[in-house]
């Protein structure tokens, strides 16, 4: 070791020393030189946050107001708008009226709706929930006329027009709806054609308007169902007219 050398490591040793003794006086540790000269950081494991129960996930997610308000819900809905809950286990979840039924006055036997007094299906208040069968529900909605099919009990005619009489009137005992209505939509003829026979000029008319009206429009027309149109369009009735130049081959 030449004397440039000495001079180097005699200065590092005193600043060496300095340094220690402004660390001691601090109350500062002094590093380790013990093996590398970085001493490796210790991870510590963050604490797991307990897992919120049930019940404590339901109560944050409404607004609860007075005994009569209702208690909106402010978590996720599903596609009917009653609010949803997960369940805690994979990805299934519970819709919250059911979830505030058990929190509040206790288990749902099996088979039972959670209905609503309030029709807010967005609403957990206890006091305005209710257990009931699929038929409770149903009665407690015609009752309140919410269905719609239904009108009102003193209306004389239904929604589109049609005079509510002991033929034309269903009487299910907790509501009623329109008989021509409901053949309406099924593509039935009113009254019904229980019996009515087509006559060849009939069914050449028939024929003559394939393409030109629809199965439901001839229908009515002539009084007959959609399916008896469809046949006649086929051939698999009044076969024989297929040689009339007004059918021009058609096969369906």
């Amino acid at each position: 070791m030449n004397e440039k050398q000495t001079r180097t490591t005699t200065r590092k040793t005193r600043q060496g020393e300095e340094e220690s003794s402004i660390q001691r006086a601090a109350g500062i540790p002094e590093r380790s030189t013990v093996g590398s000269s970085e001493t490796p950081m210790v991870k510590t494991k963050r604490k797991a946050r307990p897992k919120r129960t049930l019940e404590q996930r339901f109560h944050r997610h409404y607004i609860r107001g007075s005994e009569n308000e209702c208690w909106n819900w402010t978590g996720g809905k599903n596609g009917y708008g009653y609010g949803t809950l997960w369940s805690g286990v994979g990805i299934k979840g519970l819709v919250a009226s059911r979830v505030a039924h058990q929190v509040f006055i206790g288990p749902i036997p099996t088979g039972m709706l959670v209905c609503h007094h309030c029709d807010n299906r967005a609403c957990v208040n206890p006091r305005h929930l209710f257990l009931g069968t699929e038929k409770d529900n149903s009665h407690d909605m015609w009752k309140k006329g919410r269905s719609w099919t239904q009108t009102s009990p003193k209306a004389t005619h239904c929604k589109k027009g049609h005079e509510f009489t002991p033929e034309t009137t269903l009487d299910y005992g907790y509501g009623r709806t329109c008989k021509i209505c409901r053949f309406i939509r099924r593509g039935r003829p009113w009254p019904p054609s229980h019996g009515i026979k087509l006559n060849e000029n009939q069914a050449m008319q028939i024929i003559s308007k394939y393409k030109k009206a629809t199965a439901v429009q001839l229908a009515n027309e002539f009084g007959v169902s959609t399916h008896c149109i469809k046949s006649i369009w086929r051939g698999q009735t009044w076969g024989h007219l297929k040689q009339n130049p007004e059918w021009k081959g058609r096969t369906h």
